[in-house]
């Protein structure tokens, strides 16, 4: 497990395969996932090199089930999900009505067109949830107050190793602080969640259009950071919404501001993101 959680199995991303494209159209369950790399040979011996593989989320996503005796969606809303309050994140099924859903899109030359098709069985435990940024903040909020694992756990879990990864997590040395972060993408949607400790700032930014713009737009806050705040405002959060967000089935606008106070954003905040880790 510590390899799997390390990025350091040597276990091939079963997203790279000659199947995969065939694969994601349709709906599986995780052993069929698990199907694609099983027979493969590892990429290098575990433990001697760091190379991030989505297939070690399905394992880890398996193990859990195996353990708790529950389908893994439903382990995290008991034990993650409803302690912490979020209301607006929840496994992401096709069929289920979602209001405020947002479209995924691709960037084209001219203009924007409707993303691929995956089905969203095929992430699992890689990512097939869907979230808001105000749900992001309490996730991110409740991981580092304690509230979901242990201050050891914790410590562990953000110890970097090898390529800057701890265990879920990648820990960087940034220009003006440390930060804690992860991005994530999958079909027409993009995602970036950064949490700078030193200064208690959490950056969520958000993308329903295929491009760099989560990564971007958190390196262009990273200079923000560094400024002086009051003592008694030092556990306030900027939130940076991403791009674009549609409210009907087309992209919206590009949002003229890239912080907003979070009584700006909070109707926004309702319309649905897919959070994914796939890369």
């Amino acid at each position: 497990m510590y390899n799997l959680l390390t990025q350091t199995s040597g276990i091939p991303n079963f997203t790279g395969g000659a199947d995969w494209e065939a694969h994601k159209r349709q709906d599986h369950i995780s052993h069929d996932s698990i199907a694609l790399f099983r027979d493969r040979p590892l990429d290098f011996e575990p433990g001697t090199k760091f190379y991030y593989s989505n297939s070690n989320y399905i394992l880890l996503g398996q193990i859990i089930e195996n353990v708790s005796g529950m389908p893994y969606g439903d382990f995290l809303q008991q034990n993650v999900l409803t302690p912490l309050g979020m209301t607006e994140t929840g496994v992401d099924r096709t069929s289920s009505i979602l209001p405020q859903r947002a479209e995924g899109y691709d960037s084209v030359p001219d203009g924007f067109r409707h993303a691929d098709y995956i089905s969203m069985t095929i992430p699992y435990a890689v990512g097939f949830l869907y979230s808001t940024v105000g749900d992001l903040i309490k996730w991110e909020r409740g991981l580092f107050s304690g509230k979901i694992l242990s201050a050891d756990s914790v410590r562990l879990m953000t110890t970097p190793r090898m390529g800057e990864y701890g265990m879920g997590l990648f820990i960087r040395d940034g220009a003006h602080h440390g930060v804690i972060t992860h991005n994530g993408s999958i079909e027409g949607f993009d995602a970036s969640l950064s949490y700078y400790p030193e200064k208690q700032l959490t950056i969520v930014v958000l993308g329903n259009v295929k491009t760099d713009a989560p990564d971007m737009n958190t390196d262009r806050a990273q200079p923000q950071v560094g400024y002086d705040r009051p003592d008694h405002c030092k556990r306030t959060y900027i939130v940076a919404v991403s791009s674009r967000v549609n409210s009907s089935d087309r992209p919206a606008e590009e949002l003229p501001h890239l912080f907003r106070p979070r009584s700006a954003f909070r109707s926004r905040a309702a319309r649905r993101m897919r959070s994914a880790r796939i890369q």
